[in-house]
């Protein structure tokens, strides 16, 4: 089953918690090709095709989600910060994953890569893994 949130906003609730203004739940056994025109119509009639906002695609790397871009007009996919954090620590295996969030963080590609690169010289025998993750 496939699941969509749409939603406008977080806004701060206290401490360690946020509210989601604006949210619409698509989901269903539907492929990507059914799925998705469904959103990118309840995003155009809701906010308009005048000034068509910004839409952010948030997952993991599953197809289905990536090709989201495909149908939603004016987006964008990007890995969300809990598989983000499981791709880097597939990376570090049980060594630091503080040079690769650093450079994440600061979108520093070329560190990154170079870091990537170091853990693969460093644990050959984890050359799957590190690969995996980095992909």
């Amino acid at each position: 089953m496939k699941l969509i949130n749409v939603y406008e906003t977080k806004v701060p609730v206290c401490q360690g918690r946020r509210k989601i203004l604006g949210r619409r739940t698509f989901s269903g056994w539907e492929t990507p090709s059914q799925l998705w025109p469904a959103v990118n119509r309840y995003i155009q009639q809701t906010y308009g095709t005048e000034q068509m906002p910004e839409v952010v695609i948030k997952g993991d790397t599953a197809a289905w989600i990536k090709s989201g871009t495909e149908y939603v007009w004016n987006s964008t996919h990007v890995v969300d910060g809990y598989h983000a954090s499981q791709y880097l620590h597939k990376i570090a295996g049980k060594g630091t994953s503080t040079a690769l969030y650093e450079a994440l963080k600061a979108n520093d590609c070329e560190a990154f890569v170079k870091e990537v690169q170091r853990k693969l010289r460093k644990s050959p025998q984890r050359e799957k893994a590190i690969r995996d993750g980095y992909q």
